[in-house]
């Protein structure tokens, strides 16, 4: 009758598919089936036992949740470790379920004491007998690819896949969608594509457990125009953004710049359909004309004020105030934008919340935290097979006056190791966010993006920076973890800084999103052929050394027009390093005029 009585009263506070007492029954039918399947496990010989069904409203519900969990098992002699596994997944997913439905009905979004009830680490340590797929402990339905193979079992990997399969299953008893999810996006700052293979716990956590692009780009190779994107969802000739600064000495947009439609971004609609919203870290070039002016859309806002060096001496504009940062080791500032991004989760835990935390590392002057310095100094130097390229063959006259000297070309590798000791702190301070999340029940509901805003060369071509359409300088990492939206899933379709805004609004199901030129990156999973296979890259006028160009990248073939200079071609299939430009090549005429004419 308590039990009953405590859904009754609960279930008063939201719109529930079950009643408070088929609520009660559900749980009771849950508790009577696994303590049926425990006795078995523990016994050759078990009593009868007769679960009791669960109420109409719930049927498919239960029969999902011991699907989850393995389906009937069997006592066996030589797996009595295991079977204490298999109960304690069983124990723990009930006490989930039972507490879950509870916080919900009260109208919590955090897991609470149901993330905190799901332990299994103390009786899961422990090693699996028998072939895999015999043993215990067993899953099934959509976790059965987290139990165990050959070796160990990974207390850890049962529990992620549980419980936000149990979270799902408890919106659809009481009759909810899951909450708006909380997003949290990362922005590392001019990272060249092999930087995250020294990254291991960031490739882990993010990149392993959830929906990773092997060919992530950038639309825009230099920061401001590629954050613009990020921010909105357009290409540049729509965000403004096509120089890599937003304002001149004087605070209004310079030539090339245009006006940057500042209320247009993803922080904006989602603060208006309820999100708190921050950003931490690095907005875009010449922001420093505009400070301490504060964007619209952002409640919290703490954004270097000056473009380069910011690692130690620099400012940031802290919500309108500029507050000045000095040399010691505590000011470092990837360490100070971090525990600003911790302090803002734990404050908004409570709240759907979206979070930018967006370091200036590893853009150069590169400069480690004083804990990192040295701790990659062993890494042999880079040298993929177009490093050093001497002649540059078929590269434009602008690009083979301004390239590095092939005899010079080997002082940048102190630079690269300073750069990737540089990101150590990243990944520490990203990992701390992760394990604060888990902390605060906050994991399987909140949306976790890690990307760049755009990529680097390390020497390829004889190049050191970025604002060029090669392949390292256009590449960008890019994954979403969602636990309660999908597990890990790896696409080799083409994606883009522009599909972060709109795949962000498709989770907050945001209503009236206008027409935007990034996609929604999940439609990927349900229909991958459905999908780009082209796309469009630019650099516009904007003070540097490398005049305007387009791009048209298409899966497998590149086309760059030079508006004052001799057109690239690259096959990437046979040519991926891009050595031999192919635009004057007669076998090539038909191709050249077709892209050229797709790319007009």
């Amino acid at each position: 009758m308590l039990v009953i009585a405590a859904f009754a009263v609960q279930a008063s506070s939201a719109t529930a598919a079950c009643s408070g007492p088929e609520l009660a029954a559900f749980e009771r039918a849950v508790r009577d089936e696994l303590l049926c399947r425990s006795r078995a496990l523990r016994t050759a010989d078990p009593a009868p036992c007769t679960p009791r069904p669960a109420p109409q409203c719930a049927a498919a519900e239960l029969a999902e949740v011991l699907e989850l969990l393995g389906g009937e098992v069997e006592h066996q002699d030589d797996a009595r470790l295991q079977a204490r596994c298999q109960v304690a997944t069983y124990r723990a997913a009930h006490r989930f379920l039972r507490h879950r439905l509870r916080e919900r009905l009260r109208g919590e979004r955090r897991q609470r004491r149901s993330a905190a009830g799901m332990r299994l680490e103390r009786r899961c340590q422990v090693e699996v007998v028998g072939p895999p797929g015999s043993h215990l402990p067993r899953l099934g339905g959509a976790c059965g690819d987290a139990a165990p193979g050959e070796g160990s079992v990974d207390p850890a990997a049962l529990r992620r896949c549980l419980r936000p399969q149990l979270e799902r299953i408890a919106n659809s008893l009481l009759g909810a969608g899951p909450v708006r999810p909380n997003l949290l996006l990362i922005v590392t700052d001019d990272q060249h594509p092999a930087a995250l293979s020294s990254l291991d716990g960031i490739a882990e956590r993010i990149f392993e457990r959830g929906l990773s692009f092997a060919n992530a780009f950038t639309t825009t190779p230099v920061c401001a125009p590629s954050r613009a994107g990020i921010l909105t969802g357009m290409h540049a000739p729509r965000h403004g953004v096509s120089a890599n600064i937003i304002a001149d000495d004087n605070g209004q947009p310079s030539d090339g710049a245009l006006a940057f439609d500042d209320s247009a971004t993803i922080a904006s609609r989602l603060a208006a359909a309820g999100y708190v919203t921050a950003l931490h870290g690095k907005y875009m070039n010449s922001y420093r004309f505009l400070s301490p002016y504060v964007p619209p859309g952002w409640d919290d806002w703490r954004v270097f004020v000056g473009d380069n060096g910011n690692f130690f001496d620099y400012s940031l504009n802290e919500n309108g105030s500029e507050v000045d940062y000095g040399a010691s080791e505590a000011d470092y500032s990837t360490d100070v934008i971090a525990a600003h991004s911790l302090r803002f989760v734990e404050e908004q835990a409570e709240n759907p919340f979206f979070l930018v935390f967006a370091p200036f590392a590893p853009h150069e002057p590169s400069i480690p935290a004083p804990r990192h310095e040295g701790a990659l100094s062993g890494l042999p130097p880079w040298r993929p097979p177009s490093w050093g390229d001497v002649e540059l063959a078929g590269k434009p006259n602008w690009f083979r006056f301004f390239a590095t000297p092939a005899d010079r070309l080997a002082d940048n590798d102190p630079a690269v190791i300073q750069q990737l000791e540089s990101l150590l702190a990243v990944e520490e301070r990203t990992l701390e966010l992760l394990d604060r999340l888990e902390e605060l029940g906050l994991t399987d509901n909140t949306v976790v993006v890690f990307t760049a805003d755009h990529g680097l060369l390390w020497g390829e071509h004889r190049w050191t920076t970025k604002l060029v359409a090669y392949e390292e300088s256009i590449r960008i990492p890019l994954a979403l973890r969602y636990p309660l939206g999908w597990g890990r899933h790896t696409s080799e379709r083409i994606a883009l800084n522009l599909d972060i805004a709109p795949t962000l609004a498709s989770l907050a199901r945001l209503d009236d999103v206008p027409d935007l030129d990034g996609r929604d990156l999940t439609e990927i999973l349900d229909d991958p052929a459905d999908w780009r296979s082209e796309f469009v890259i630019q650099h516009f006028e904007g003070g540097f050394t490398v005049p305007p160009w387009d791009c048209l990248r298409t899966e497998s073939l590149k086309l760059v027009r030079h508006r004052d200079a001799d057109d690239e071609l690259y096959n990437l299939d046979d040519d991926p390093y891009e050595q031999h430009n192919l635009a004057n090549d007669p076998a090539w005429a038909d191709p050249l005029a077709d892209l050229r004419e797709r790319l007009r």
